[in-house]
C-alpha cells in the first residue's frame, strides 16, 4: 500500500515539475516575441 502512495506522490510531483517547466518556456518565448516585435 505504501508503494502505491509513493507512486501517486511521485507522479504528482513530476506533473508539477513539468508544469513549471512549461510555464518557464512559455515566458521565454513571450519575451523573445516581445523583443522581435520591438525591433
Amino acid at each position: 500500500m505504501k508503494k502505491v502512495i509513493l507512486c501517486l506522490v511521485a507522479s504528482a510531483f513530476l506533473a508539477v515539475l513539468s508544469c513549471n517547466e512549461d510555464k518557464k518556456s512559455e515566458q521565454k518565448s513571450t519575451k523573445i516575441m516581445e523583443q522581435n516585435s520591438s525591433k
